[in-house]
């Protein structure tokens, strides 16, 4: 059985081509909830998982535009911003 998602939801479309299941992802919207709940400093330095970055930076985007966190820009790699989520001011 499948729960409601934590933080964001996926239609069928998207595990298509994903190497992740829609219960493995809502797993990891939990962690990161439970991380935001008790405060962080680097939001994905402190997740421990082996789902990639991609998949981890949905997540934060998100919580960031749902105004759960605050992000800093740390550069550009790529021609990709890269930021850093936290909630807890260092």
């Amino acid at each position: 059985m499948v729960s409601e998602p934590p933080i964001l939801g996926y239609d069928d479309r998207y595990f298509l081509d994903r190497p992740y299941t829609r219960e493995e992802l809502f797993e990891l919207q939990r962690q990161i909830l439970s991380i935001i709940k008790r405060g962080s400093s680097d939001i994905e330095k402190d997740l421990k998982t082996t789902i990639d970055h991609k998949e981890i930076d949905t997540c934060l985007r998100k919580c960031y535009s749902k105004q759960l966190i605050k992000r800093e820009r740390l550069g550009v790699e790529n021609k990709v911003p890269i930021y850093r989520y936290y909630n807890i001011e260092t």
